[in-house]
């Protein structure tokens, strides 16, 4: 469901938008939950880019999609 989500959003408000970026964070916590944590980070780092141009870094949408890549980049080392 995360998946229709992502494609419907990405039709009706383009790649950039914060919707998108709630999808793809969704996305990103759901591989992380199923543990592969290579898709989860590609997921974050999208999410955080749109969240990071669309907020700022003090929006807690920003705050949360970075770190959960951060913890997962972290967990990885």
């Amino acid at each position: 469901y995360f998946e229709k989500a992502l494609t419907i959003d990405r039709k009706v408000y383009g790649e950039k938008h914060p919707d998108v970026a709630i999808d793809l964070n969704n996305l990103g916590l759901a591989w992380d939950s199923l543990g592969d944590s290579k898709k989860a980070i590609e997921y974050f780092e999208k999410a955080y880019d749109i969240f990071l141009k669309s907020y700022g870094d003090r929006h807690p949408y920003t705050k949360a999609s970075k770190q959960g890549l951060d913890s997962l980049r972290h967990m990885k080392k």
